[in-house]
């Protein structure tokens, strides 16, 4: 299941049944699908879809989920956190909290990426 479908699902804007649970019985997805996942989740916050509270309670279900990740699984309530802090998409987050957490030089070309990694003490590649 790719994340599309899946958020499709989710929003009420798949053909399904109404009321109908999301069947997550048996998917494998990559890493990168949770990340796509939490950066609609974070985009949906900001253009006020739903509420922080309302964004925590879909999480809670969302992580609660049976679904089996191909791959190291990433650091997703650290992805949200960096993601509402510094106002980055979860993919930029992803990049952040992975040189954070290895203590390593990030290099990236994206500005907004390149001063949040600033402010978090985390050292760039020029």
């Amino acid at each position: 299941m790719d994340a599309s479908a899946f958020l499709a699902q989710l929003y009420g804007e798949a053909p399904a049944a109404p009321g109908k649970p999301i069947n997550t019985a048996g998917a494998l997805v990559p890493v990168i699908w949770r990340i796509e996942v939490l950066n609609s989740f974070l985009m949906a916050l900001r253009r006020d879809r739903f509420t922080s509270v309302q964004m925590d309670r879909i999480v809670t279900e969302f992580l609660s989920l049976n679904i089996d990740t191909d791959g190291d699984p990433v650091e997703d309530q650290r992805i949200l956190e960096l993601g509402r802090q510094y106002r980055l998409t979860a993919y930029d987050a992803t990049y952040l909290e992975l040189a954070w957490r290895r203590n390593l030089p990030l290099a990236t070309l994206d500005a907004e990426l390149q001063q949040a990694a600033r402010r978090a003490g985390v050292p760039l590649i020029a």
